[in-house]
């Protein structure tokens, strides 16, 4: 039940309905959806398998996006920049006085976007956050905490991604300047206009749409689960001996994971598949849609956005949004299409991405519920995208 992929695909864009329906019926995927859009018309509308053992993923499946809610998060702090109101070159401090301490008086909005911000947790936080995860909810008590923390580099001088910080502090700056929170902000000025299925705090009317997510099985890629195992150790032991500031402490305690817990495999998807926090607004990773609804977003930003040269000297990251192509996704063998350098858009723990590539006025979106440590599955969709739009170009 449930198995055999549903929608629509448009002539020229049968290879993707193939990669997409093989993900499903090999068990690659427990459930999933593909959206794209080609200059603003819908060409790919697929979904497919199980939203949950014995329920069939419907039309109306949403799913948590994890870290590609960080896309949508950056749209908003973009959107406030061309009002004027947020200046990326600001000192954060100027829009949030209280940041200005500890040595985080000249942190600048651009810094918080790009990830170079340095602040990666706060001291003892596992004092102040529940072991099962749930005062992340409480946006007060970790913007009040972060607000306080020293930095663990010199803000701007290096990347680390940070997870869940990420989120708090680009939404905080977004109610500071604009008085909505992030999830106010997208529902009235995306999600109404665009028609689209994207909550960052989750409706209770809508809960029974959502699929379930479910844990990487270590036994997929156990070599990559037994060195993601041993630099958890390393991170936690930093934390147990009260360094949870050290910068090697990132992949620990930026999930902000209590000293004493050994598996942070599981967290995510723990935390994902919470309903109390499904309905809070955590924007670093709890933002919850459907391929449609984030395939229509970036098909708005690709037919607006320049298609130039869009890569940074930070390695990574521009005003929020990945830079893509990921050294996967530019290699998508012989194709005389393919992504270049202007496409941007987020991934999310496990393999869903959605991006826009305004050179070819395209958006792409693939959101799924089996968390996979190598998204190859992902990446046979882009490039079942991009062969077909080679085809179609020759």
């Amino acid at each position: 039940m449930g198995t055999e992929p549903e929608g629509t695909v448009a002539d020229g864009f049968e290879g993707a309905a193939e990669a997409f329906g093989e993900a499903i019926r090999s068990g690659t995927e427990l459930g999933a959806a593909l959206s794209v859009y080609l200059d603003g018309r819908c060409v790919v509308d697929l979904w497919g398998g199980r939203s949950r053992p014995g329920v069939p993923w419907r039309r109306d499946t949403v799913v948590p996006l994890a870290s590609a809610t960080k896309g949508v998060v950056a749209l908003a702090a973009q959107l406030l920049s061309e009002r004027g109101l947020l200046d990326v070159e600001a000192r954060v401090a100027d829009y949030w006085p209280e940041f200005g301490c500890a040595g985080k008086d000249a942190t600048r909005v651009r810094h918080v976007l790009e990830h170079t911000a340095g602040l990666l947790t706060f001291p003892r936080y596992w004092e102040v956050i529940n072991p099962d995860g749930r005062q992340l909810a409480d946006h007060h008590l970790m913007t009040s905490h972060l607000a306080a923390a020293p930095p663990s580099w010199p803000p701007g001088s290096r990347v680390q991604y940070t997870p869940l910080v990420f989120g708090y502090l680009a939404g905080e700056l977004i109610r500071r300047v604009d008085g909505r929170t992030v999830g106010q902000f997208i529902a009235e000025e995306a999600c109404g206009p665009l028609g689209l299925d994207l909550w960052i705090g989750l409706p209770a009317c809508e809960a029974h749409r959502v699929a379930g997510v479910q844990a990487e099985d270590p036994a997929v890629h156990p070599r990559l689960t037994r060195l993601q195992e041993r630099a958890d150790q390393k991170a936690r032991e930093l934390v147990a001996k009260g360094c949870e500031l050290d910068p090697d402490s990132a992949p620990y305690a930026g999930l902000f994971l209590h000293p004493s817990a050994e598996e942070s495999r599981t967290r995510l998807a723990a935390l994902l598949n919470d309903p109390y926090l499904r309905s809070a607004e955590i924007p670093g990773c709890n933002g919850i849609s459907d391929a449609r609804s984030m395939a229509r977003l970036y098909a708005a930003l690709a037919r607006t956005a320049p298609g130039g040269d869009a890569s940074t000297a930070d390695g990574g990251f521009a005003l929020g949004y990945m830079q893509l192509p990921m050294p996967t996704l530019a290699a998508p063998g012989a194709l005389r299409v393919r992504p270049g350098p202007s496409v941007f858009g987020h991934s999310g723990a496990g393999g869903t991405l959605a991006f826009a590539d305004p050179a070819h006025r395209l958006s792409f979106a693939y959101v799924k519920n089996r968390m996979l440590r190598l998204p190859n599955s992902t990446y046979d969709m882009v490039r079942s995208v991009y062969r077909c739009l080679s085809s179609l170009t020759t």
